[in-house]
């Protein structure tokens, strides 16, 4: 589960990295026109991608610009957390437990 997790955290990061008139990245964005369906909304790429990282949409996109951070972010969530700060982020990154 931990591969799927990385994959789909890296490929999100990859599309974000395009130009805004990407047809991939309006999709995953939901920016799409189009009416919407009845019930309950669907859970959606953008959805569950912001549920693994723990962050807001803005901040998700700001980490996903910068290829180094989103790498160190992918990398944390696949090893089975959310977003990690600061120091402690560094610290599970060499593989020291913080807790």
């Amino acid at each position: 589960m931990e591969s799927v997790k990385a994959r789909k955290l890296t490929h999100f990061g990859h599309v974000m990295r395009k130009k805004s008139e990407s047809l991939e990245k309006q999709i995953m964005q939901g920016t799409t026109p189009g009416s919407h369906t009845k019930g309950r909304p669907k859970t959606t790429w953008m959805d569950n991608i912001l549920q693994r990282t723990g962050y807001t949409l803005d901040k998700t996109l700001m980490h996903s610009e910068d290829r180094v951070k989103w790498s160190q972010l992918v990398h944390s969530v696949a090893r089975g957390g959310t977003r990690i700060r600061g120091v402690a982020r560094n610290l599970i990154w060499v593989g020291i437990n913080v807790n």
